[in-house]
């Protein structure tokens, strides 16, 4: 599984060219981290199937963009220099439709009426800056309210925050030893009608998902 993931992750850096390396020593860690985890949700993007109906959600929303259907809004929260390493892949095409990245101020998804949060497709919820002592604060956010607040729309939402999948998140990033994996709640994304190819699926290094019990026969007398 591990090899088969790296394999992916080799083959996308090298469809970047030489965006990952270049300035590579002007770039911080977590910089060139996000990047690499760009190439990840490159990958994911590839693998998931949104509902037909998923562009009802885009006509209620304010249309910024005159090609709104041709887009995939893939919102950054919490971090605008994550949001910077993301550009790697800002205008990159999937499905005929391609990626704007864009960065979502406190403003924006503290709106009474958030409509730039809700004409993303994607969100990727951040960590803050680290300080001094290399660890991040709790994120600015509130996770909570802004899962809640999207909750009836399909739109994939990922994080690099621990316990991310359980409190309704979709894919979560992780990170050991300076290597990066992921995991997936399979039931939250099924619940916003978003559907996870096999592929993804097995390169996850795990899947959350209730176990559907099956139907009791019932028994002649």
């Amino acid at each position: 599984m591990r090899k088969s993931c790296s394999i992916i992750i080799i083959l996308l850096l090298i469809g970047f060219g030489t965006g990952f390396a270049a300035g590579a020593q002007e770039k911080s860690d977590a910089y060139k981290e996000h990047e690499l985890k760009a190439a990840f949700i490159y990958n994911f993007l590839k693998f998931i199937d949104w509902p037909e109906d998923a562009s009802a959600d885009e006509k209620t929303a304010e249309k910024s963009e005159p090609d709104q259907e041709k887009i995939i809004r893939l919102g950054v929260i919490g971090n605008d220099e994550a949001c910077s390493a993301l550009e790697v892949i800002n205008g990159k095409q999937i499905k005929e439709k391609k990626i704007k990245v864009v960065y979502l101020s406190e403003e924006d998804v503290q709106a009474k009426e958030p409509k730039s949060l809700k004409s993303c497709q994607v969100l990727f919820f951040c960590t803050a800056h680290k300080d001094e002592s290399g660890k991040s604060p709790s994120p600015s956010y509130d996770l909570k309210k802004i899962l809640a607040l999207i909750k009836d729309r399909s739109i994939l939402t990922i994080g690099e925050i621990p316990g991310f999948l359980e409190q309704s998140g979709m894919i979560n990033f992780i990170v050991e030893e300076k290597k990066i994996s992921f995991e997936i709640n399979l039931d939250t994304l099924e619940q916003a009608k978003l559907k996870a190819r096999a592929q993804l699926l097995k390169l996850a290094k795990r899947v959350i998902r209730k176990e559907k019990k099956e139907p009791e026969q019932k028994r002649d007398n």
